[in-house]
């Protein structure tokens, strides 16, 4: 398994790094190797949530269905894979209010590859952990040139 866990503050309220961050529809404008996200659910955001992600990474291309698994909206959102999947993966994004004007966004999480791939986890650590910091710099790049 890889564990990776960064965190950012960006300069915008909570509310609204909160509110962008958990829209799925918002995950193409800054977690960079995910193309697409279709919704499986219908409704808002809330634990049971199912969505299938199309994530490519050079060569490969991964297509996992991740459940919200625990929901605190505007505080905390938990993802896991569903099995049977290439690979099994545990996420979370936590936010918290630095004064009026500023947020903490922590991500923390763990992924393991099935089958063959995962003879592939040592070379992939590093990127990994590289992969998801750099979301978060996206998200901040994202979210501060908006205003």
């Amino acid at each position: 398994m890889i564990s990776y866990g960064s965190d950012i503050v960006i300069d915008q309220p909570v509310e609204k790094v909160a509110s962008f961050a958990l829209d799925p529809d918002s995950h193409t404008r800054w977690m960079g190797d995910v193309v697409n996200v279709q919704r499986l659910s219908a409704g808002d955001l809330a634990v049971g949530s199912r969505f299938q992600y199309a994530i490519r990474k050079g060569p490969m291309a991964f297509d996992p269905t991740f459940r919200v698994t625990a929901y605190d909206p505007g505080h905390r959102v938990e993802y896991q894979s569903e099995p049977g999947g290439p690979l099994a993966w545990t996420a979370s994004l936590e936010f918290e209010a630095v004064g009026d004007d500023r947020t903490r966004v922590r991500s923390t999480g763990r992924i393991g590859f099935n089958g063959l791939r995962r003879l592939l986890e040592p070379l992939m650590a590093g990127e990994v952990r590289a992969g998801e910091a750099a979301e978060l710099e996206a998200l901040k790049r994202v979210l501060e040139q908006a205003t």
